[in-house]
């Protein structure tokens, strides 16, 4: 079957006469997942009203979306990002749950080598962009920034000081 949009699609498990969402995951690439304690039919099926999901649109320049940023620790760092549901601009701090900046290991940034520092509650909106300052530490490091939207899509920025 064709879905409207992968991403929503849920796993249903029917008990006792009723449907029942079991889904814990949907990677949107047609891999479901949920649990269940009992054998019974299953349907996957789209909600008729799926809400469209929260899409990022990048970090606006001077901040590049893929690679290092190199900035100069204890510069402040506008960051700047838009989202948009079904096309339309979302401008209520409630779409992003977390803006957070973690020390990371310059040759793994995978790896968290420090604290992490949760900025959200300087976000604000400029028109129809978000905007929040990051002040850098003055200390050389590497540092990744993560901006969680509320349907939990996350934005990523690496960052290494000098």
């Amino acid at each position: 079957a064709a879905f409207t949009n992968p991403a929503t699609v849920r796993l249903f498990h029917g008990v006792s006469g009723s449907w029942v969402d079991v889904t814990l995951s949907n990677d949107g690439a047609g891999t479901i997942c949920g649990t269940v304690t009992s054998f019974s039919p299953f349907a996957i099926a789209e909600p008729a009203s799926a809400t469209p999901p929260l899409v990022f649109s990048g970090f606006d320049s001077p901040v590049a979306n893929s690679g290092w940023n190199s900035e100069k620790g204890g510069s402040n760092v506008p960051l700047k990002f838009s989202i948009t549901q079904g096309g339309v601009a979302q401008t209520d701090l409630s779409v992003v749950a977390s803006v957070l900046v973690t020390e990371i290991s310059c040759s793994d940034p995978a790896t968290a080598i420090g604290a992490t520092s949760d900025i959200t509650g300087s976000l604000k909106v400029t028109g129809s962009s978000f905007h929040v300052n990051w002040k850098t530490p003055k200390t050389k490091g590497c540092y990744q920034v993560v901006v969680t939207a509320a349907d939990g899509k996350i934005l990523t920025a690496l960052f290494k000081l000098t």
